[in-house]
């Protein structure tokens, strides 16, 4: 598999999901670290206190293995240290942060490691916007996972050719509260299918909710409107099929637009999604390319889980 040479994240482990032990392989592999959990933005929208007790909360979940990072500014590092003192264990698991820097990249980077030293914190990650990139791509540490977020437009491409040229990631907006800046599953495809073939792994963010394509409220206001909303098993199953060697070159593309949870059915030692069979090892290539999705909500995702009877 073209994606053996890539290192598997490394994923917190909790109690097991009420799953058969070959089911909870197949999803472990899929679903493992998947959240970085980004409960301070919209549509949450959470104060600091209460992100960071969700994140505590969590942890110590059934469903903690799922689990990635917490996501959040680094200018607002300050005040998570601040609120996240009375959660901390000295002797426990460091709490990986997935941190969100604006330029110059390497300077705040070098104020947020020295704001979390000495304490059980992690910088597993960074997230940048930048507006300079190629400045950005070479001021960061080589062996720190970035994650650049791109646009998709006619110079998605090249964007994605200079961050595989400089080992960084890429990011990928995959919704919005606004149903005219939620991408197409054209447009989706065509960004898997570029990583793909420069081999550059990738994260997504926004709008991954829900694990099947559907339509879905954009907020959590009374009466939101609603828009047709791209689902995390949707995305994240076709990038797999996308690296399977043996796959038809397009059947990825399909898979994004399948909008009944019917579809997707979990079996032993694969997961079926209509006429594809996608293996737990096919699987396990596919997550060290697709890597994580941020959301605001931990909890939205597991309960439409359990009510497809997946956990």
């Amino acid at each position: 598999m073209i994606w053996d040479t890539l290192p598997h994240r490394v994923f917190l482990e909790g109690e097991p999901a009420a799953v058969s032990t070959a089911e909870s392989t197949v999803l472990r592999e899929l679903l493992g670290g998947i959240v970085d959990y980004a409960g301070l933005f919209p549509p949450a929208g959470l104060a600091m206190s209460a992100a960071v007790e969700n994140f505590a909360r969590y942890r110590k979940s059934g469903h903690s293995w799922m689990l990635g990072a917490f996501v959040l500014p680094a200018a607002r590092l300050g005040e998570f240290v601040a609120a996240v003192q009375p959660w901390l264990e000295p002797d426990g698991e460091p709490w990986p942060l997935s941190l969100l820097l604006g330029s110059p990249v390497d300077e705040n980077l070098r104020l947020a490691e020295a704001t979390v030293e000495g304490l059980p914190l992690h910088v597993a990650a960074v997230e940048c916007r930048s507006d300079a990139l190629a400045q950005d791509l070479s001021s960061l540490p080589p062996q720190l996972d970035a994650y650049f977020e791109v646009a998709l437009s006619p110079t998605l491409l090249e964007s994605l050719e200079s961050l595989a040229a400089a080992g960084r990631f890429a990011k990928l907006r995959t919704g919005s509260m606004r149903a005219a800046e939620i991408p197409t599953s054209v447009q989706i495809a065509e960004f898997i299918d570029a990583c793909a073939t420069l081999r550059l792994p990738f994260k997504a963010t926004a709008g991954l909710h829900h694990p099947v394509r559907g339509d879905h409220a954009l907020n959590y206001e009374t009466d939101a409107p609603r828009a047709t909303m791209h689902g995390f098993l949707n995305v994240f199953l076709a990038a797999s099929l996308r690296v399977d060697p043996v796959a038809d070159a397009g059947a990825f593309e399909s898979l994004l637009n399948e909008d009944s949870a019917a579809a997707f059915r979990l079996e032993e030692e694969s997961v079926l999604v209509g006429e594809y069979r996608i293996s737990v090892d096919t699987i396990a290539a596919g997550r060290r390319f697709a890597r994580s999705f941020g959301s605001c909500s931990f909890e939205e995702p597991i309960e439409d889980l359990r009510r497809m009877g997946w956990l």
